[in-house]
């Protein structure tokens, strides 16, 4: 394999696939990168064994790329930053190691003229590698790369990170009556997000995709790229622009979450208030908590003589605070809540609206977030707790 990239675009390909890049593994090629050239396009893989990325840098694109000969490498990791020290461009010859079956010496320089640098690198074969699972076929459903990643980024919060609950440290994704659906919960507190999709088919139960993962694939992918949806097996891959991605789903049955919502119109209490304002607030009052053991707590109070509600830390053992937040259309008597702190900020911090409509029915029942231009396509839900006072 001989081939000629700009330094720009290895780097680029390297930074999109490098989070499916295991730190260590027991499978040492799987530590290894897997670099492809065919006669129209260089493809960089990454597997962990559970998720993998490959990126596609055609040849043209820009004139940045260049193929002399076809073939494939595993490269170390020691590859990524390497290249990066190497000018505006890099020239990779890949040859049989003569002293190893499984070798490959790996030849890098600079295509600038101004860096006279020679290295070899100790490579491998791609022969143990894992195959990429295909995507000919035609997708579930295209959606833009953009709502996806809102979507994603608007109920991965909410994920368990206890592994002992492995189906709750996953995003539930369903498709059903024309609209997909993203679900998460660590059962203290949930984030649902729906949108319309341009698909016939039905995915009523639905998979279940490892939050952290769909996390790590949302700060990648370019959101001007329509996004290609495979619900394959126990596979959930993506396709978008150059990219694609390709998961394993957590196997188990996701708990039914549909009861835990209550109904705008049967809620007693309302408000609405400032999103970032609220935010900042609560931020004021976390750092009371901060350096103590116990969780972050504070207590909302709903004053409807002042069209306003009274937020303040509840029972820290370094100091208090109190701050006042004038809300509109308040429905509801004298009311104390009591709730995590962080969960709130999380959850406010999912929205892009700048209100947002809060719902309840009592202090014991779920607090429900809404945009104030929505009913229940975007909605957070965070269960309160007794207060000690």
């Amino acid at each position: 394999m001989i081939i000629e990239i700009s330094t720009k675009q290895l780097t680029g390909a390297l930074t999109k696939v490098q989070k499916t890049l295991p730190s260590s593994s027991h499978i040492p090629v799987l530590n290894m990168i897997k670099i492809c050239a065919t006669d129209s396009v260089v493809t960089f893989t990454t597997d962990d064994s559970k998720n993998s990325t490959s990126y596609e840098v055609p040849v043209g694109d820009g004139e940045s790329v260049s193929i002399e000969q076809e073939g494939s490498v595993l490269v170390p990791k020691v590859f990524m930053e390497m290249v990066k020290k190497l000018g505006k461009g890099v020239r990779i010859e890949v040859r049989n190691n003569t002293t190893s079956d499984i070798g490959k010496l790996i030849k890098i320089c600079s295509t600038d003229e101004k860096i006279n640098s020679q290295i070899e690198l100790q490579g491998l074969c791609t022969d143990e590698y894992p195959i990429s699972i295909s995507t000919n076929e035609k997708p579930t459903l295209t959606m833009s790369g953009a709502v996806l990643t809102s979507m994603i980024k608007r109920t991965v919060f909410a994920a368990s990170t206890n592994e002992s609950m492995a189906i709750l440290t996953g995003v539930h994704i369903c498709i059903k009556n024309g609209s997909l659906n993203f679900t998460s919960t660590d059962r203290h507190r949930l984030a649902f997000v729906s949108t319309k999709v341009d698909t016939i088919e039905e995915l009523g139960n639905g998979i279940v995709v490892p939050a952290s993962v769909l996390d790590d694939f949302s700060k990648v992918v370019n959101e001007e790229d329509s996004a290609d949806l495979y619900f394959l097996d126990n596979k959930f891959i993506v396709k978008t622009g150059c990219m694609t991605f390709c998961t394993t789903v957590i196997e188990g049955i996701y708990p039914d979450t549909s009861k835990i919502l209550v109904p705008k119109d049967q809620a007693k209490y309302h408000f609405i208030l400032n999103r970032k304002e609220f935010i900042a607030s609560l931020e004021r009052i976390n750092l009371i908590a901060k350096g103590t053991k116990r969780s972050a707590a504070s207590t909302l109070t709903i004053q409807p003589a002042a069209e306003s509600i009274l937020v303040e830390d509840d029972n820290s053992d370094v100091g208090k605070i109190k701050e006042e937040i004038f809300v509109k259309g308040l429905i509801g008597e004298v009311l104390k809540v009591c709730y995590n702190t962080e969960y709130m900020i999380k959850a406010l911090e999912a929205k892009t609206t700048p209100n947002v409509h809060f719902s309840f029915t009592s202090n014991v029942q779920p607090i429900v977030i809404r945009p104030d231009d929505e009913d229940d396509l975007d909605y957070q839900i965070i269960l309160p707790f007794r207060s000690s006072n």
